[in-house]
């Protein structure tokens, strides 16, 4: 188990670089660098659950700022107070439920991992089982209000470090959204936000296609293909995989 992700020496960052600080003491939209868009309320809940709420980074004030502890803009890097625990699944494995009630916008954990190379995550990718769980998360950042319109991409794979974001299971009809967060680099944390009010011990889940853009395309020589088991009305049948992991697999 670790408490944050790992930086494996594949990964290259070219643009990585330390955010500067803010120098408010009130961290209003108004005044903060952090925050041309709002994304939390003074709650530390999450405002935004729709793929185009989320054109510009998220970065939170981070350990160069002169804001104190009690900035409503960080909230991943305080951790979460959501009480998660494992439990069996009737079909699926593991799984993961909260012992008390959750909130809409409620951060509930990271996915953390190793973040490694596209070239790394492909090449762990083709090695893994087919038949056994696969922890290769790719990351797409959608940033189209931006100077310099582009997709980031950053893989996780979970496989040998990770948390209990690992045994999350995947759902067509979700309750988490999987969201990046920006702190101290550029470098994301993968972070889950409550979608809706949870109920204790409700599983929770997120799409496996992901947030930003729901890519549910299945490379048409695809030898993986999973059943779904997820049983909601919204099921496509299939666990869904990221394309780029298929790249060069015959």
């Amino acid at each position: 188990r670790i408490d944050e992700s790992i930086i494996h020496e594949s990964f290259h960052n070219d643009g990585d670089y330390n955010y500067a600080g803010c120098e408010c003491f009130d961290c209003s939209v108004e005044v903060c660098r952090h925050n041309s868009v709002k994304v939390y309320d003074d709650s530390r809940r999450l405002l935004r659950f729709q793929c185009s709420d989320f054109q510009y980074p998220i970065v939170e004030c981070n350990d160069s700022c002169l804001c104190d502890i009690y900035c409503f803009n960080r909230v991943v890097q305080l951790g979460s107070t959501a009480q998660l625990e494992y439990f069996k699944t009737e079909s699926k494995g593991l799984g993961v439920k909260s012992k008390d009630n959750l909130i809409a916008g409620q951060f509930i954990c990271e996915y953390l991992g190793e973040v490694v190379s596209i070239d790394e995550a492909k090449s762990r990718f083709a090695q893994c089982d087919p038949t056994l769980p696969n922890y290769v998360l790719v990351l797409r950042e959608h940033i189209t209000n931006a100077a310099n319109p582009q997709i980031i991409i950053t893989c996780i794979d979970a496989t040998k470090f990770g948390n209990i974001g690992r045994f999350i299971n995947h759902s067509c009809n979700p309750n988490l959204m999987p969201v990046a967060v920006r702190i101290n680099t550029d470098i994301p944390h993968l972070a889950f936000f409550a979608m809706r009010d949870i109920a204790a011990n409700e599983e929770i889940t997120f799409d496996y296609a992901g947030g930003y853009c729901n890519n549910r395309t299945q490379p048409t020589k695809c030898t993986r293909k999973i059943k779904c088991l997820c049983e909601s009305q919204d099921c496509v049948g299939y666990l869904p995989f990221d394309p780029l992991l298929f790249e060069g697999i015959e």
